[in-house]
């Protein structure tokens, strides 16, 4: 049973935590595949390349965070910066 159902602000912050977990899961997956492939690598190319995408997907994943700080959260802490 949704337990969600009879509280629309319930369901609203259950949506919303369901797509910032979706948003999230693709650059996150990327770091720790990475990870894993570096941990295996002997090649310095290779590993330059893993090491440049690792790079590009944390910082992905801090835009995003940063976007949803500021779009969702209540202390958005970016004041002048916007």
């Amino acid at each position: 049973m949704d337990e969600t159902a009879g509280d629309p602000v319930l369901g609203f912050a259950a949506i919303l935590c369901s797509r910032l977990c979706h948003d999230l899961v693709s650059p996150v997956g990327a770091l720790v595949n990475g990870i894993e492939i570096l941990a295996e690598e002997d090649d310095a190319q290779m590993r330059a390349q893993v090491l440049a995408l690792l790079e590009d997907s944390a910082r992905q994943t801090a835009n995003r965070l940063q976007f949803f700080r500021l779009a969702f959260g209540a202390g958005g802490g970016f004041g002048k910066d916007v």
